[in-house]
């Protein structure tokens, strides 16, 4: 170790205190290697669209507990004085997050603060992990240091062929140690790409990519717009198309109220739990990872079939008009991978509460023509709509990725042909929306 300095690792909730720490003096810090952190704690995890996820702030909070508890009995004897703080802290944690329901002060106080320190961060995460939009925004806030991103999983699990996180020992023999082995010269972003769903991708059915900034250079950014016109493709409550070019006219459409299947609608956090049981059930019972159960009773817009290879990966806006009977909704949206057989499965999601339709411009990313392509929804304060007023929502939809070969035969095992977006909940709908 060079004398004076030290190199940082962290894995989710110790990646978390990293980030989080990172704006105070950290002269002895040289370097940092952090896995499924978060760099704002309220939207990357535990209220992901405004919409509070209590059963993932309790997941957190007791893994956190148990090993805090293994270890009580020598607590109290190395310092007993840090016992009663820290129980106090575990005890108080689910009322303070209760009590604080829209990003205030609170939050802000436990986010990324900025680094003047300079440290350069090697970010790893999956992108059906938990906490994803973490590890781009943690890169986004740190890349002017020398901070890499790598996307091969994390608590999602990670392809049969990969080893987790293999380049942080390389990054501190660089960084902290001072030799010169070239990863301070490799792309700045790799990632691996899920050749149709998340069981191809643990299977190792993944196609690498890698460039040197987020989004990858040369991201060609395309505008779907929501249409009735007839997929003929699945069924649901409607089953429209997405196409190139807006209609001529809007159609206003209904939808009722239906509750979102989680394991299918979230997928995000079914993943970080996905090895302790939903991977084993859904090999007898798939309807539980592909959309069998939440597709009847969605909305549904789906491509004609491809023909020809696409890569899909980067940030996704949606942008729709809506209206509720209620004060305020949850509106979730699904992409997901067709396959030849019919069968779809969902690559990514995104999540609004109505509450909040406004989008702060300077932090929400946009295309070379200005259009906003990952908006950054204000979650200050609420703003609720009069039952039945139709507004327009942003919905920030997780980085997608996946790639898909060109339509073939029925039956073929290779993935999907086409795309579908899926929206869920109680709204009413003119479309065409602009995805």
């Amino acid at each position: 170790m060079e004398r004076g300095g030290i190199a940082l690792y962290g894995f989710s909730a110790s990646a978390l205190v990293v980030y989080n720490s990172m704006h105070l003096p950290l002269p002895c810090v040289k370097t940092a290697a952090l896995m499924s952190g978060t760099v704002d704690l309220y939207r990357d995890l535990l209220d992901i669209g405004g919409v509070a996820s209590p059963a993932v702030g309790a997941d957190v909070e007791g893994m956190i507990l148990a090993p805090w508890l293994e270890d009580l009995v020598e607590g109290q004897q190395s310092n007993p004085a840090a016992v009663p703080g820290a129980a106090a802290g575990y005890a108080t944690a689910p009322v303070e997050v209760g009590s604080n329901i829209t990003e205030d002060q609170f939050w802000q106080d436990r986010s990324f603060q900025g680094d003047p320190n300079h440290i350069p961060v090697l970010t790893d995460d999956g992108f059906d992990d938990v906490e994803e939009r973490g590890a781009f925004h943690a890169f986004l806030d740190t890349e002017g240091d020398g901070s890499h991103l790598i996307v091969m999983g994390a608590h999602d699990g990670f392809p049969s062929g990969v080893s987790p996180f293999p380049e942080y020992t390389d990054w501190f023999d660089h960084y902290l140690l001072g030799q010169d082995n070239g990863v301070n010269t490799q792309p700045a972003v790799q990632a691996l790409l899920s050749d149709g769903s998340r069981e191809q991708f643990l299977a190792d059915d993944v196609t690498p990519v890698a460039g040197s900034s987020w989004p990858l250079p040369g991201t060609d950014w395309t505008d779907l717009y929501l249409s009735p016109a007839t997929s003929g493709s699945v069924q649901s409550i409607n089953d429209g198309s997405l196409a190139l070019s807006a209609g001529s006219s809007a159609v206003q459409q209904s939808y009722p109220f239906v509750p979102s299947e989680p394991s299918e609608t979230d997928v995000h956090s079914a993943a970080a739990v996905a090895g302790d049981g939903l991977d084993q059930a859904a090999s007898y019972f798939p309807q539980l990872t592909d959309m069998d159960l939440s597709g009847p009773t969605s909305l549904t817009y789906t491509t004609p079939p491809l023909q020809q290879p696409v890569n899909t990966v980067g940030p996704v806006g949606f942008d729709l008009y809506a209206a509720s009977s209620q004060p305020f909704t949850d509106l979730v949206a699904v992409i997901a991978d067709v396959w030849p057989d019919g069968t779809a499965y969902p690559v990514t999601t995104g999540w609004l509460r109505t509450l909040y339709p406004d989008v702060d411009p300077a932090q929400s990313m946009t295309d070379p023509a200005g259009e906003i392509v990952d908006p950054y929804n204000e979650f200050g304060s609420f703003d609720p709509a009069l039952p039945g007023t139709t507004r327009e929502y942003h919905i920030e939809i997780l980085p997608s990725a996946t790639t898909s070969p060109p339509a073939t035969a029925s039956g073929s095992t290779s993935s999907a042909p086409r795309a579908t977006c899926r929206a869920r909940r109680r709204v009413s709908i003119p479309c065409p929306w602009e995805a």
